[in-house]
Order: structure tokens, then sequence, then C-alpha cells
């Protein structure tokens, strides 16, 4: 699934009249669409507990760059 701004083909934009990236130019969320076969591979991985409940992620209040690398985690780094 696709998270919220992501680059898009028009069509599948808030505005697709707008340039990528821009103020409406991001992903609109009625498109992001979950296959089966990615709930597969989550499911497959997980690992239950005895009452039931598995782990499937955590959250963090990281920041990351455009090219996936964290920000703000340096000395003297300021947050995107």
């Amino acid at each position: 699934m696709a998270p919220r701004g992501t680059l898009v083909d028009p069509q599948y934009q808030w505005d697709p009249t707008a340039r990528a990236g821009e103020v409406g130019g991001t992903m609109k969320p009625i498109h992001r669409r979950v296959s089966v076969a990615e709930i597969e591979q989550i499911v497959r991985n997980l690992t239950f507990q005895p009452d039931g409940q598995a782990r499937l992620g955590e959250l963090s209040n990281r920041v990351f760059d455009e090219l996936g690398r964290p920000l703000g985690n340096r000395p003297g780094e300021a947050y995107a």
C-alpha cells in the first residue's frame, strides 16, 4: 500500500492538474489499496502470542529524507 504523499500519475492525485509533489499533486487516499498478497506477506511473518495477539510493527517519531535516510538523529542536524 502506498503511503500518503506518494507521487502518482495525475488521475490518482488530489488534483489531476497539480504538478507532482506540490499541493494536490500527491496520492488521494481513496486510491490506496492493499492486495491479498501484501496481507499474506505480513501475516506469514507474524509471531502470535498464546493470547492470540501479534505485534505488527511499531510507531516512531523519526523523520526520513527523500532517500529514506533518518534525519535529526545526528548532532547539529534538524528535523525536516
